[in-house]
């Protein structure tokens, strides 16, 4: 119960973020160009693939051993130590190739030279320390900066979109110093939520440096391909089209985040679960756990098709001005949600044990490769719906395998999300009454398949009593 009221106050506070994140794209669609915002998300992409493979790998490692430190002991102050320690470190060696790199980067991405070794400087300094401290919290069972982090970043966001109407030129800067804004502030939310005691023992010892970065050694090639997965269709978009394109791609993937945003609180608060069941060797909790997220998959897959039909129906229905074109490639990447949500399930177990860690880098690495090819072979024939399938593809592989190292029955799950994904494409090409009309029936028809057939058994202590009675055959009405 515990856990379930965690889950609920964190997502309350995802349900505000997200409200402000879908704020924040109407402001861009209404008052942004494509092309400012194509650059924009350029720069921001880059920065984020080096703070997250360079800088952020170590936090994985301290999730796993100050978890068990502070099971223990009720501090963490050994392996945060080394984790600030390796931090310095890191930090050192990456603001001065800040420097060298940026007038290349400037003349890729086409903004000029225009300060951009400072953005990535400010970037390399504020954007890590939000993580850190969100995974110190969570190794303490303190769950809300995976709330309140994401709702600052919007609100400042927001503030920026504020800025523009009233008269403020519409510029990736103006973007790019309100996202920076954003971390700093979650960032010193997440920290004034770490209880004291963790620091207790505080102290740099060769012992946990090693620790870490033993955990972690593979790790920058995992997180490295985790984000070139998020990331890399702007750039493929970028060489073979313009920033606009990036621009109409980066605003229809913004939107898909509305959704996603929801997964990471119930991955934050199952990682330290995973992690306590691994040590103790409760495999019937496993098990218990990998039913419930088969049937949650699935139960997913099966609402997809009325989700699309729903997006369908209101993007024709509001103005998207130059983004309207955006449309069907928003719809494959809403279908792959699905993928998403299993990749975030299997995950936490999979990062409770240190053995299983290399597996879980050679999935990341197959995932980039898998959509660095589609990216080139669908880009220049259907343009930035190829990005968004050759990203839906990349999921649908991440999730097979990683369901499989994990040993969940994923043949169902997997095959729901691709007819789903290839169910989106097609609803992209009809008109938006028909797609909702196709999509609701075929919901319905797919989520009582699942109800006579018991897919959704597994769910029925996880769910509110008034839901479970209508998923769950056999489930007594409360009162």
């Amino acid at each position: 119960m515990h856990a379930t009221r965690t889950v609920l106050s964190v997502g309350a506070l995802r349900l505000l973020s997200l409200l402000c994140a879908a704020a924040f794209i109407a402001g861009v669609t209404a008052l942004v160009p494509p092309d400012v915002y194509g650059f924009y998300i350029l720069v921001l992409s880059c920065a984020q693939v080096v703070v997250g493979a360079l800088l952020s790998w170590p936090n994985p490692g301290l999730l796993r051993h100050g978890r068990e430190e502070y099971v223990a002991q009720g501090s963490i102050g050994a392996f945060l130590g080394a984790r600030l320690a390796l931090h310095g470190i890191l930090l050192a060696l990456l603001l001065p190739a800040a420097v060298l790199v940026a007038p290349l980067l400037a003349d890729w991405i086409g903004t000029g030279n225009c300060g951009i070794a400072g953005f990535l400087a400010l970037s390399f300094l504020v954007m890590p320390l939000s993580d850190m401290g969100a995974v110190v919290a969570q190794a303490t069972n303190r769950f809300l900066p995976f709330g309140t982090s994401v709702l600052l970043q919007r609100l400042l966001q927001v503030g920026a979109i504020g800025l523009i109407y009233a008269g403020a030129a519409p510029s990736w800067e103006l973007l790019y110093l309100a996202s920076l804004a954003g971390y700093a502030a979650a960032a010193a939310a997440a920290w004034m939520l770490v209880p004291r005691g963790v620091w207790k023992g505080f102290v740099v010892t060769r012992e946990g440096l090693r620790r870490l970065v033993s955990y972690g050694r593979l790790l920058p090639v995992s997180i490295m391909a985790a984000y070139l997965i998020t990331w890399m269709d702007t750039w493929f978009i970028r060489h073979f089209l313009d920033a606009a394109a990036v621009g109409r791609y980066a605003w229809a993937y913004s939107v898909t985040l509305l959704a996603t945003t929801l997964l990471v609180p119930l991955s934050a608060v199952l990682g330290p679960k995973a992690i306590d069941l691994h040590l103790a060797g409760d495999a019937g909790r496993q098990r218990t756990l990998a039913a419930s997220s088969i049937a949650a998959c699935l139960l997913l897959a099966a609402l997809v098709p009325l989700g699309v039909g729903l997006v369908a129906a209101v993007g024709a229905a509001v103005p998207l001005g130059d983004y309207r074109n955006s449309l069907p490639s928003l719809l494959i990447l809403c279908a792959a949600v699905v993928f998403q949500a299993g990749i975030s399930l299997a995950e936490p177990r999979i990062y409770a044990d240190e053995r299983l860690v290399p597996r879980a880098v050679g999935i990341s690495v197959v995932m980039a490769c898998v959509n660095a090819l589609l990216n080139m072979l669908l880009i220049p024939w259907y343009g930035i719906e190829g990005a968004a399938l050759a990203t839906a593809a990349a999921y649908g592989v991440g999730m097979l395998l990683q369901w499989a190292v994990v040993g969940m029955h994923w043949r169902m799950p997997v095959a729901a999300g691709i007819a789903g994904t290839g169910l989106a494409a097609l609803l992209a090409a009809v008109t938006p009454l028909n797609a909702l009309a196709a999509g609701g029936v075929i919901s319905v028809v797919a989520v009582t398949v699942g109800r006579q057939s018991g897919l959704f058994v597994a769910l029925a202590d996880l769910l509110p009593r008034r839901l479970a009675v209508l998923l769950v055959p056999g489930t007594q009405r409360a009162g």
